[in-house]
C-alpha cells in the first residue's frame, strides 16, 4: 500500500514538474511571439536624394584629390567621368555613393546618436553597431504574426491534456476497476501521451495522432477481448499481425480504419461470420486477413492510386470471402484449404496493377470478388494447379475495362453504369460456371451492349435498353450456356443497336425497347441458328418492319404494350417458319412480306373490330396470319380477298375464343 503511494506520489510529482516546465516554456514562446518589442522604434528618415548624393560625391572627390595614399584608387577617374556628365546615372551616383558613405547609404538612415541606438548598446553590448548588416537587421526588428491554426489558449489546454493522459496511463487502477476496460484505456492512453500536444501548429496531426492512439492502443490490449468474440478478436489479432510486419506500421493501420473498408467489414463482413459460421473457423479467418493485409501492404506503399482503393475495398474484398465461404462451405476457411487465400491474393495483386481499379464501386467489388469466389470452390483446380489463374486475371480486366471505357462512361450516369455491371456481376456470382467457361463475359456481352446503345443522348434511355438487354441475354445464357459459343451475344448487341436508333427517333419509347429487347433474347434462343444467318440482321428486321408498320398504322391499333406483344409473336413465328418465309431470297425480303400481311391484317382489324375481335387479340390474330402466309395457306394477300377474310375472321374467333 505504501509503495502505491510513493509511486501515485512520484508520478504526481512528475506531472507538476513537467506542465510547470512546458508551461513556461510555452508561455515564454508567447511572449517572444505575439508581445510588443521591448526597445521602441526611433522616428527615422529618409535617405539622401539624388542631387544631395551627387553634391558630397563632387565635394568628396574635390577634398581627397591631393591626398597620399588617394581613397578613392582606382576608381577616381569613374567617378569624375561620371560626374562631368550633364545628367549622371541615378543608379551609378547611387551605386559610388554607398561605397564612399556606407553608413549613410542605409534606408532609412539610423542616426548614431538616437535614444534607440543607445538602448541596443546597453542591451546588447555584443553587437558592432558599426556593422552596416547589423545595423539594418536592428531596424528590421518586429513582432512577428502567429498563423498557426492552434491558438495558444488551446495549446495550453492540450499541454494540460497530455501531462493528464500520462498520469491516467501511469495510475488507470485507480479510475477502472474492470480489468478488461482498464487494459484497453491504458494502452490508448499510453499512446496518446507519447507526443508534446504544444508543438502541433495545426489540428489535423493532432486528430490523427488522437485516432491513430485510440485505434492502436485498442490493439495493444486486445487480450481484453479473449473469449467474448472470437471473430472479432480474429479480426484484431490479424491487424495487429500486419502491424508488427508492415513498414510504418501504424500508420498503415490508421489507413485502413480511415477507409471505407472496415467499417463495412466489421458492420456486415463479421455478422456473417458470427452468425453462420462456428468459431473454430475464426483461427483461419486471422491467419487469412493477416495474409491478405500483409499482401497489400507493399503494394499500397509504391501505388498511389491502389493505395485509395485498398482503404476503401478491403472489407469488401473479406466480406465477400466471408459469404462465399458460408455459401459453398466451411473448408473455404479451413487452414488446410488455401482456396480463399489464395484468391483474395490473387484478386488483389491484379487489382493492384490496374489503373481503372479506382472506378469500381463497392458493390461491383463485392460480386466480382463473390463470383470469384464461387467459381473457385466449385473447381478448386483453378487455384491449387495455378496461383495466378488466367481466367481470373481475364474476369477482372474484362470487368474494369467495361467500367473503364471512356466512350460508355460518357453516355451512361455513374450510378446507371454501376447498377448494370453489378448486376451482371451478381448473375456470375450465382452461377460460377459462366466465369468459367467464359471469364470475359462482362466485356463480350455487357460491354458490347453498353458499347451498342451509347450513342443515345439521353443516358436514361441507353441505361433503361442496355440493362434490358443485358439482364435479359444473361438470364437465357444462364439456362443455355452452350450460347456462349454461338453469335447469340453479338446478336442480341447488334438489336440493342437497332431498339437505340429507334428510340433517337422517337419511333418507340425506352420501356418499349426495354421489352423488346427481352422478347429478342428469349425468341433468338428457339432457333439460334437461324437468326445467327444473314449476318445476325433477322431479329432486327423484324422489330423495325413492325415499327415502321405500326407508324403507318393510322387507327394507331399497334402501340404501347400491344406493340411489344406483336414483336414478340412474331419473332416467335420467325423462330418457327422463318426459312418458310424466306426461302432463297435476301433477309430484306422478309420484311417486305411481313409489311404487306401486317398491313392487310390491319385493314381487316379496323371493320372487324367489335363483330369478332377487341384489340387484345390483335398480336395472336397477326401473328396467325404471317404463319398461315408461311405455310402457303393464303395464295393473295389482300383484305379484300373472300379467302384473306375468311382466314381473318377464323384467326379472330378462335383467338377470342
Amino acid at each position: 500500500m505504501i509503495a502505491s503511494n510513493v509511486a501515485m506520489a512520484l508520478s504526481i510529482a512528475r506531472g507538476i514538474i513537467k506542465l510547470a516546465g512546458r508551461a513556461d516554456r510555452l508561455l515564454a514562446e508567447k511572449v517572444g511571439v505575439t508581445s510588443d518589442l521591448i526597445l521602441t522604434m526611433p522616428t527615422l528618415t529618409g535617405g539622401p536624394g539624388g542631387i544631395q548624393m551627387t553634391k558630397e560625391l563632387k565635394n568628396c572627390v574635390e577634398e581627397t584629390k591631393n591626398k597620399t595614399p588617394d581613397p578613392l584608387s582606382p576608381n577616381r577617374w569613374k567617378i569624375e567621368e561620371l560626374l562631368k556628365q550633364p545628367e549622371p546615372d541615378p543608379a551609378q551616383i547611387t551605386k559610388w555613393y554607398g561605397l564612399i558613405f556606407p553608413e549613410r547609404a542605409i534606408f532609412p538612415v539610423l542616426d548614431p546618436d538616437s535614444e534607440y541606438i543607445k538602448n541596443l548598446k546597453n542591451l546588447y553590448p555584443e553587437l558592432d553597431l558599426k556593422d552596416k548588416d547589423t545595423r539594418a537587421a536592428a531596424f528590421y526588428i518586429g513582432p512577428g504574426k502567429d498563423h498557426r491554426q492552434i491558438g495558444y489558449a488551446w495549446r495550453m489546454a492540450m499541454l494540460v491534456l497530455d501531462v493528464v493522459a500520462e498520469f491516467g496511463a501511469e495510475n488507470t487502477a485507480l479510475f477502472v476497476r474492470d480489468e478488461k476496460i482498464r487494459s484497453i484505456i491504458q494502452g490508448v492512453l499510453e499512446r496518446f501521451s507519447k507526443p508534446d500536444f504544444e508543438s502541433y501548429h495545426a489540428w489535423s496531426p493532432f486528430l490523427r495522432h488522437a485516432l491513430s492512439s485510440t485505434l492502436n492502443g485498442v490493439l495493444d490490449a486486445r487480450q481484453a477481448y479473449q473469449g467474448d468474440d472470437k471473430w472479432l478478436t480474429a479480426m484484431l489479432g490479424a491487424l495487429a499481425t500486419v502491424r508488427e510486419k508492415a513498414e510504418d506500421g501504424d500508420n498503415y493501420i490508421l489507413g485502413l480504419f480511415r477507409g471505407k473498408g472496415y467499417p463495412l467489414l466489421i458492420s456486415e463482413g463479421l455478422s456473417v461470420a458470427a452468425l453462420t459460421l462456428d468459431h473454430n473457423y475464426a483461427g483461419d479467418f486471422e491467419k487469412i486477413v493477416a495474409d491478405v493485409l500483409k499482401e497489400a501492404a507493399p503494394l499500397v506503399k509504391d501505388n498511389t492510386n491502389f493505395r485509395y482503393f485498398f482503404q476503401d475495398h478491403w472489407g469488401d474484398l473479406l466480406r465477400a470471402g466471408l459469404c462465399s465461404a458460408e455459401k459453398h462451405g466451411p473448408k473455404m476457411l479451413e487452414e488446410k484449404s488455401p482456396l480463399l487465400r489464395e484468391t483474395l491474393l490473387v484478386i488483389v495483386k491484379e487489382l493492384s496493377t490496374a489503373t481503372d481499379a479506382q472506378l469500381l464501386s463497392q458493390e461491383v467489388v463485392f460480386k466480382i470478388t463473390y463470383a470469384a469466389l464461387g467459381a473457385v470452390s466449385s473447381n478448386p483446380d483453378l487455384i491449387l494447379d495455378d496461383v495466378e489463374p488466367e481466367w481470373l486475371k481475364k474476369l477482372i480486366s474484362s470487368v474494369i475495362e467495361t467500367v473503364g471505357n471512356q466512350g460508355i462512361r460518357k453516355s451512361f450516369s455513374k450510378n446507371g453504369l454501376e447498377a448494370i455491371v453489378s448486376s451482371a456481376a451478381g448473375t456470375m456470382a450465382e452461377y460460377p460456371e459462366l466465369i468459367i467457361k467464359e471469364p470475359g463475359l462482362v466485356q463480350k456481352l455487357v460491354g458490347s451492349t453498353l458499347k451498342a446503345v451509347g450513342s443515345l443522348d439521353n443516358c436514361l434511355d441507353a441505361e433503361a435498353i442496355a440493362s434490358a438487354a443485358v439482364k435479359a441475354s444473361l438470364e437465357v445464357v444462364v439456362r443455355n450456356p452452350d450460347l456462349l459459343d454461338t453469335r447469340y451475344p453479338d446478336l442480341l448487341v447488334d438489336c440493342a443497336k437497332r431498339l437505340a436508333a429507334l428510340v433517337a427517333s422517337k419511333k418507340i419509347s425506352r420501356i418499349q425497347a426495354a421489352d423488346i429487347v427481352t422478347a429478342a433474347a428469349e425468341a433468338m434462343v428457339l432457333n439460334p441458328v437461324l437468326f445467327a444467318e444473314f449476318e445476325g440482321k433477322l431479329a432486327g428486321e423484324v422489330v423495325e418492319t413492325v415499327v415502321e408498320v405500326a407508324g403507318g398504322d393510322h387507327a394507331k391499333l399497334i402501340a404501347g404494350a400491344t406493340l411489344v406483344e406483336v414483336i414478340r409473336l412474331l419473332l416467335g413465328t420467325v423462330a418457327s417458319r422463318g426459312r418458310r418465309l424466306l426461302g432463297n431470297d435476301l433477309v430484306t425480303e422478309l420484311g417486305n412480306r411481313l409489311t404487306k400481311v401486317l398491313d392487310a391484317g390491319l385493314t381487316c382489324a379496323v371493320e372487324e373490330l367489335g363483330y369478332h375481335m377487341d384489340v387484345s387479340s390483335l398480336p395472336m390474330v397477326l401473328s396467325g396470319l404471317v404463319a398461315a402466309f408461311a405455310q402457303g395457306d393464303i395464295t393473295v394477300v389482300d383484305p379484300n380477298d373472300p379467302q384473306f377474310m375468311k382466314l381473318f375472321t377464323s384467326l379472330a374467333d378462335h383467338t377470342a375464343a
